[in-house]
């Protein structure tokens, strides 16, 4: 059996760039600073779940403007927008995504007017790691909040069912793509991101946010999804565990995953989760400092 070990550090929901007075202080200097402690811009892939731009104090000043020089700083290598991205409206959030030096995705959300995705011109990523496996990442988002944000109506956006979205994705991303695993971004409720985890066969792993407590659960795949006779995968080559991980929120705590595979069989053997705290241990990283 050909085994290794994938790094991924994850985080979502991320305000206030400042440290805190209490521990764990936060701030994104310190969070820079352990980001690349655990392996970020050398073995670990770093992805992000989305709420960066608002709302904060200093947000309310630079509509979320300060943000992508500070997070180019930390190696992300795909992200997916959160509700909070929309807080001062379209043109704003445009003008910040063509600021940041890394990727965001969108997978279900389509802008009418335009017949194109919202937001971006990416409805996956692809990682090859380490010359050894390559990696297949969607970003879905819920219609629950998406529907509310105020730029938006029902009328201009097309929010594509996340069920079926994933799955035709996941089955393109490991059948046409050649990828052996596929991971989901979601910004979504734990209700959504659990139906995600038992119902949709071609995906290995969901990295959430929305929420702001540090959570995982491990949940099972409804397996008579294996009978049906379109699943076009080699059912030995699916993962019926599978986990649901939130990162906590503010700059106070990411995960850092250690995923052991077995990579002939496109399989998850293990995954041991080590939660990151952000307190006064850390030292700012200076340029983050600066900016």
């Amino acid at each position: 059996m050909d085994t290794n070990i994938l790094h991924i550090l994850h985080f979502n929901d991320v305000y206030n760039v400042e440290e805190q007075k209490q521990e764990p202080v936060g701030g994104a200097a310190r969070f820079t600073t352990a980001l690349k402690s655990h392996g970020a811009g050398q073995h670990s892939i770093v992805l992000f779940s989305g709420d960066c731009l608002s709302p904060s104090y200093i947000s309310n000043i630079t509509y979320g403007q300060h943000i992508p020089s500070i997070m180019n700083k930390m190696y992300i290598q795909c992200s997916l927008f959160g509700n909070h991205e929309f807080d001062y409206g379209m043109n704003n959030f445009n003008e910040c995504m063509n600021q940041c030096n890394f990727p965001w995705i969108n997978s279900n959300v389509y802008d009418k007017e335009l017949n194109e995705l919202l937001g971006t011109k990416l409805q996956y990523k692809i990682i090859d790691y380490n010359n050894d496996i390559r990696i297949g990442i969607i970003g879905l988002i819920e219609k629950e909040w998406i529907e509310v944000i105020p730029c938006f109506t029902t009328s201009n956006i097309d929010v594509k069912d996340i069920i079926v979205t994933s799955r035709q994705l996941g089955t393109y991303l490991k059948i046409q793509k050649k990828c052996h695993f596929v991971i989901v971004l979601t910004h979504m409720r734990w209700f959504n991101d659990r139906l995600l985890a038992m119902n949709v066969p071609e995906i290995d792993l969901i990295l959430g946010g929305h929420d702001h407590e540090y959570q995982y659960e491990w949940i099972q795949l409804n397996e008579n999804l294996l009978l049906d006779t379109n699943l076009l995968l080699d059912k030995n080559k699916i993962n019926i565990q599978r986990l649901i991980i939130k990162s906590g929120s503010d700059y106070k705590t990411f995960s850092h995953l250690y995923i052991k595979y077995d990579k002939e069989n496109c399989k998850i053997l293990n995954i041991d989760i080590e939660q990151v705290l952000i307190d006064s241990h850390w030292e700012p990283d200076n340029e983050v400092s600066n900016c």
